[in-house]
């Protein structure tokens, strides 16, 4: 067994520990339960009326909402500030991330609109920062790629990886595994407001 698979190993059961030790779930207030409906309802009703004023509008929206990549960190920080938290349960406090490790870049290169790196330590690919993870899947010129949008606003993509253990929307820790790079090289790119940022400019932001 090869270093990756003691540590995606050590993962599951770390997540089954967690799962374990989480506190039973607080019945929510049939009020809290209305009101997230509702703004559901809302949602969906102001969006069928605007993509149906014109051919415009609907044209803006896809971009806008459905082919852009929404700002996660901003809408969950707004939705917590005025109606708590999306989880049903409370987590343990104490509870410390596996595999906390940093990257091992070598050789980097620019490459289309980030970077290009070999990664050393067994080809173990780490979080750079702690974000939710947006996008999983094929992209041009960048292979399998996952996107984690950090908690900074920053969306990393991190290119020509392979064995994620992850699904669409986990939260993932700074530091902790994300994935294996393939042929021992991935790809980085950061990106900002819709911009994309070089490695120096991100390197200063953190």
């Amino acid at each position: 067994m090869d270093e990756l698979e003691i540590q995606l190993e050590r993962l599951k059961k770390k997540h089954q520990q967690n799962y374990q030790k989480q506190k039973k779930p607080v019945p929510p207030k049939a009020s809290d339960i209305f009101t997230k409906v509702l703004l559901a309802i809302i949602f969906v009703l102001c969006s069928a009326i605007y993509i149906n004023l014109s051919d415009t509008n609907y044209q803006n929206y896809k971009e806008t909402v459905l082919t852009e990549t929404l700002s996660f960190t901003k809408i969950n920080e707004w939705y917590e500030k005025y109606f708590g938290s999306v989880l049903p349960i409370e987590l343990d406090s104490t509870t410390i991330p596996v595999n906390k490790t940093t990257n091992d870049f070598k050789e980097i290169e620019a490459y289309q609109n980030g970077i290009s790196t070999k990664i050393g330590k067994g080809n173990i690919v780490n979080a750079l920062n702690s974000g939710i993870l947006v996008f999983q899947g094929e992209k041009e010129n960048y292979g399998n790629v996952a996107i984690i949008q950090g908690i900074d606003g920053v969306d990393i993509w991190y290119g020509n990886i392979e064995n994620v253990n992850l699904s669409l929307y986990d939260y993932v820790e700074k530091d902790t595994l994300i994935g294996s790079a393939k042929d021992d090289k991935i790809y980085l790119v950061f990106q900002k407001d819709g911009q994309f940022l070089n490695y120096e400019e991100y390197q200063k932001q953190i």
